[in-house]
């Protein structure tokens, strides 16, 4: 994937996904698991050499794994479900 555009794609995605449930839903918790998606996807894909790239790739893993936890425990009901204002 030489085409920085692509790179970033999916970490625009997640962006926009997080900005949508913010919106719609004003569900912050679900917007911080795709915002962690998306810095998991964008820190490998900036220009570093040697040991700080070792160092990017370990910080993205932690922020997937965190990601991947937050999102578990969203499934398993333990995280606030937001509460919608009636209409």
């Amino acid at each position: 994937m030489k085409n920085p555009i692509l790179r970033i794609l999916p970490a625009l995605i997640f962006t926009g996904v997080a900005a949508l449930a913010i919106v719609q839903h004003r569900d912050y918790v679900e917007a911080g698991i795709w915002a962690l998606f998306a810095l998991a996807v964008v820190l490998p894909a900036l220009p570093a050499s040697g040991n700080n790239k070792r160092t990017l790739q370990l910080v993205a893993v932690g922020f997937m794994v965190l990601g991947i936890i937050l999102l578990v425990l969203r499934l398993l009901n333990i995280l606030p479900v937001p509460l919608r204002p009636l209409s």
